[in-house]
């Protein structure tokens, strides 16, 4: 069967995401040390974030390209405004995260995080990626993100690649 997994335990099937599109960076060992985000904006941040945040390989390419779907690689994105209600409130930053209005009635779960004083703006840029990070299963689960299910990150693709290509070769101070 293509595509498909079965759900833990319930014998449910559930689509897998599709395969990642191979980017062909080669390696890319920056070190343990977060890469600075300084001075770094677009496409270049979105990179250095989300390679901080843990994704790597293809995964990290995608990743880019998802937050130049969502936000156009804008950290002080704010979008979704129309679907906020009671529960939720705006999707924010580079990955477009969606906010819970009252993220501390979730106290201990992933969703305790998405609190928007921490996840918005340029000053939360990395907060915004390790939620990302968190929310794909670690660069393995990208469904969350609409521009993936449709396929619309794609034409941010090759600006992502060009994006890891080049943090990659220029080492972590860079």
């Amino acid at each position: 069967i293509d595509n498909v997994e079965f759900e833990q335990g319930s014998g449910v099937e559930t689509p897998q995401d599709p395969p990642l599109p191979n980017a062909d960076i080669g390696p890319c060992d920056l070190g343990e040390s977060p890469l600075p985000l300084d001075g770094f904006t677009g496409a270049d941040l979105a990179a250095r974030a989300a390679y901080n945040a843990g994704f790597r390989g293809d995964a990290l390419v995608t990743a880019v390209a998802i937050a130049g779907g969502e936000s156009s690689y804008n950290p002080n994105a704010v979008g979704d405004v129309s679907l906020q209600n009671s529960k939720w409130g705006p999707s924010v930053g580079l990955f477009q995260i969606r906010t819970l209005n009252n993220p501390q009635d979730y106290a201990g779960g992933i969703d305790e995080k998405r609190n928007i004083n921490t996840l918005a703006g340029a000053s939360n840029v990395q907060n915004n990626a390790n939620y990302a990070y968190e929310l794909s299963k670690g660069g393995k689960n990208f469904k969350p993100w609409s521009v993936f299910t449709n396929n619309s990150y794609k034409q941010y693709l090759d600006i992502a690649n060009n994006a890891v290509s080049s943090m990659c070769a220029g080492g972590p101070m860079k």
